[in-house]
């Protein structure tokens, strides 16, 4: 689901719902809580960060 600045509402990774708490929370949220840790981790792990 391709949005603009509004959040999705299947994760755009692992296409489950993403919870109503979580898209009033963050309104422009695209992932799944999830899949939105998973991306963090990589990221941070990406940059040489522990």
């Amino acid at each position: 689901v391709k949005t603009c600045g509004a959040a999705a509402l299947f994760c755009v990774d692992c296409d489950r719902p993403i919870p109503q708490e979580r898209r009033a929370a963050h309104p422009t949220a695209q992932r799944c809580f999830y899949c939105q840790s998973l991306l963090e981790a990589n990221a941070k792990h990406y940059r040489g960060q522990a």
